[in-house]
């Protein structure tokens, strides 16, 4: 399993657009930074223990979980 977060500190990109002063027609160049800015940090490996996976998330984050097929057959 694969792991990926967002929060409110880390890839926010209503932080980081904030940050920006909320232009109302960003240009491309701005777009473009935000996306840099707030893209998804490379996915953190996980291993079942138990046939289980715990995550301690804080308020406001979004996690996006991949399985591997060829190892949930595994568990």
């Amino acid at each position: 399993m694969s792991i990926q977060r967002v929060d409110e500190d880390q890839r926010n990109v209503l932080k980081e657009y904030a940050a920006t002063g909320q232009p109302l027609d960003p240009t491309p160049d701005q777009v473009g930074e935000l996306n840099h800015r707030t893209a998804l940090l490379p996915p953190v490996d996980a291993r079942l223990q138990g046939g289980k996976i715990w995550l301690s998330l804080a308020p406001n984050t979004l996690a996006l979980k991949k399985v591997n097929p060829e190892f949930s057959t595994l568990v």
